[in-house]
């Protein structure tokens, strides 16, 4: 699940979630998709209904917001009917990686 420098910097501006007002419970987590999913996978991954968990896809990334501890959560196993293989990071793992590549690019 590889992506450019130029890929990673759009992908944080782009979080569609308020990433500096969490509560202790409350976190983001973005997940790495090693494909774009096809129409038809999207389609069977249908609404999640859920007031306290949301999620939105953006190409090869989805987005995760977990409004209770994500072991609470059925979201994760939700996304798994996407069909596509991918990994998830929280949003700190993904914070601290943004802050690698700018040290490197000086």
């Amino acid at each position: 699940m590889l992506r450019t420098k130029e890929e990673w910097h759009n992908l944080i501006k782009e979080c569609p979630y308020a990433t500096k007002e969490l509560s202790d419970d409350q976190s983001i987590h973005i997940s790495f998709l090693e494909t774009t999913p096809s129409e038809q996978s999207i389609r069977n991954l249908g609404n999640f209904e859920n007031t306290i968990d949301s999620y939105q896809l953006s190409g090869r990334e989805v987005y995760l917001f977990f409004g209770q501890n994500t072991h609470k959560s059925n979201l994760q196993r939700h996304l798994s009917k996407l069909g596509v293989s991918a990994t998830l990071r929280n949003w700190r793992t993904v914070q601290k990686l943004e802050m690698m590549l700018k040290e490197r690019e000086g």
